[in-house]
């Protein structure tokens, strides 16, 4: 009976835009293009219509995928997914520094405690968590078939798991030298991303399934 209209600013950057990830102080974001083999780099302005700018593009080895942005020593991680590698940038000129050698086919990564990132390797169904400077494993664990997005808790002392083609939302407890898994939750319709809402009572994993067009929401009660 009624339309509503409002106006949305499209920004262009590379083709396929997968993951989008900010820095801190909400002056920069990143974006992985899947097809375009690049990242885009855009300068954040809320009062100025479309409110971003694109400033810079990186090209990567092979198809790009997850970002973990390290406020603390300027620099940004991105996953190249069609290889064995992690992009190391330089977040003071938004340039590429080196290539770091990790397993192979890693998708999501996340940033820890203590110079640690945690990866998911998608087609080695396992997670890992990784040193920040060198790359090198530090301990890792099995997943269920294809670990797509992870996501850390507020305390970094959980994360969470989506592993699509094994329908499964999976919880860890990330102890100082290993995983330890406590729950593997079924989630039918191949859940990809996650994301996670805290209060002072409860943990909600908000997870949207691929195939079905579904958010499940996994509620966790805090002792």
């Amino acid at each position: 009976a009624r339309k509503d209209c409002f106006d949305v600013p499209l920004i262009h950057t590379g083709k396929t835009p997968k993951i989008i990830s900010r820095t801190a102080d909400d002056k920069y974001l990143l974006v992985s293009n899947w097809h375009s083999y690049n990242v885009s780099v855009l300068q954040l302005k809320p009062a100025e219509y479309p409110y971003a700018k694109l400033i810079g593009t990186i090209p990567v080895t092979s198809i790009p995928r997850g970002i973990a942005v390290d406020d603390k020593n300027d620099k940004s991680y991105v996953a190249i997914m069609g290889g064995a590698t992690l992009t190391v940038l330089n977040n003071l000129t938004w340039e590429k520094q080196r290539d770091m050698q990790v397993a192979s086919n890693p998708r999501h990564i996340v940033i820890g405690t203590s110079g640690r990132l945690f990866v998911s390797y998608n087609r080695l169904a396992k997670i890992a968590c990784i040193n920040l400077e060198t790359g090198k494993t530090l301990f890792s664990a099995a997943t269920h078939k294809q670990p797509r997005t992870i996501a850390l808790s507020k305390n970094k002392q959980f994360l969470f798991v989506t592993c699509y083609s094994g329908n499964m939302v999976e919880v860890f407890k990330i102890n100082k030298t290993g995983f330890k898994k406590l729950y593997s939750i079924e989630c039918k319709g191949k859940p990809v991303g996650v994301d996670i809402y805290e209060d002072r009572h409860k943990l909600e994993a908000w997870v949207c399934n691929y195939t079905n067009g579904t958010i499940n929401i996994l509620s966790f009660k805090k002792h």
